[in-house]
């Protein structure tokens, strides 16, 4: 179970230099959602790790908790940022040439 901490200072920053209690809500449900699938990824490639075999002192299995902590502390600078850019990013993605080398 992952917790999302709603008091982190990127998403009360990003929040607050929103206009309007509409678009503060936005924000909070893109950082909602964006930190949901990062973490769900996250959780996925642990649990993937962790059956393949890592046991025993000072391995993955023993860091989980301390693993998950940081990926969500990381995450939370750069998850408001790509929620508001990817439209764009998708956009201009479909209307350039694809180079194939």
């Amino acid at each position: 179970m992952y917790k999302i901490n709603y008091d982190n200072s990127y998403h009360l920053r990003y929040r607050q230099g929103q206009r309007g209690d509409v678009l503060r809500d936005v924000v909070s449900q893109k950082y909602i959602i964006g930190m949901r699938l990062l973490l769900l990824g996250i959780e996925h490639a642990l649990i993937q790790a962790k059956n393949e075999g890592a046991q025993g002192e000072g391995t993955l299995v023993d860091m989980l908790d301390e693993i998950r902590r940081l990926a969500a502390r990381g995450a939370a600078s750069t998850v408001l940022a790509v929620a508001d850019h990817l439209p764009k990013i998708m956009e201009n993605a479909n209307f350039q040439p694809q180079v194939v080398e």
